[in-house]
């Protein structure tokens, strides 16, 4: 796994916070409507600027998770690195909805790999490094993959 960002990010079911509420409100600029867009707004009777507001607060949360995605792969990138010739990083998947992760991997065998990962282990170990939260994730990551050899036990 490279240095670089080598996979991709994809997020489902993006919800927002309140910071992207407040920062939408702040906004100076709202995103322009498309002609459908437009035509909904029409249709359905609505404020252009809601309408407006309403899509920048989703492109607020799709770039906040998104975010969130990359910083977890980098650390996937991390604790996997001692097998990078073994196993290629290609996806970190945001399932908002079902809160959970997965990070899709491809063996050098050309083999896919799903690892699921609860989103509170996640913001764990994004926002506490706490030892035990990166082993907790290593854990997961090597036994996803069925290489339970490198797992030391307790």
């Amino acid at each position: 796994m490279a240095e670089e960002k080598s996979f991709r990010v994809f997020v489902q079911g993006a919800t927002s916070s309140p910071a992207d509420w407040a920062r939408t409100f702040g906004a100076a600029e709202l995103p322009s409507l498309t002609e459908e867009e437009k035509q909904w707004v029409n249709l359905l009777k609505l404020d252009p600027r809601d309408y407006a507001r309403g899509k920048l607060l989703s492109q607020f949360a799709e770039q906040n998770w998104t975010k969130k995605g990359e910083q977890l792969g980098k650390k996937v990138q991390e604790i996997l690195r001692p097998l990078e010739s073994q196993y290629h990083l290609s996806a970190v998947l945001a399932e908002v909805p079902k809160s959970r992760w997965t990070i899709r991997f491809t063996s050098s065998e050309g083999r896919p790999y799903d690892v699921h990962l609860e989103d509170d282990l996640v913001d764990d170990v994004l926002n506490f490094s706490a030892i035990e939260d990166y082993e907790k994730l290593r854990r997961k990551l090597l036994a996803g993959l069925g290489e339970e050899k490198y797992v030391v036990p307790r």
